[in-house]
């Protein structure tokens, strides 16, 4: 697959399906570990807060998300002479 497919398919994820495609056992519904359980529901209790009853809420509301993990850090990943930065709180 080339690298624009697998970012277009990445894209087209919900934030939430996303997550849990990243952080659960490939065929369970249990999460990889108990940091990412914890930030999930978390992260789930800040929108219903930030939310009203009945509201429609955003797919990812980023400053709920940063609230949540407490800021992003950045990690650097890659082959040789290729890098990223990656702003994720598991990493």
């Amino acid at each position: 697959m080339s690298y624009v497919t697998h970012n277009q398919k990445l894209l087209a994820l919900a934030f939430r399906e996303l997550f849990d495609r990243t952080h659960k056992r490939k065929g369970t519904d249990d999460y990889v570990n108990e940091s990412a359980r914890m930030i999930i529901e978390t992260y789930d209790r800040t929108m219903v807060d930030r939310y009203e009853k009945g509201t429609p809420q955003p797919d990812l509301n980023p400053e709920a998300w940063v609230d949540t993990v407490g800021g992003p850090s950045v990690r650097f990943w890659g082959q040789p002479g290729y890098y990223s930065i990656v702003l994720c709180r598991f990493c």
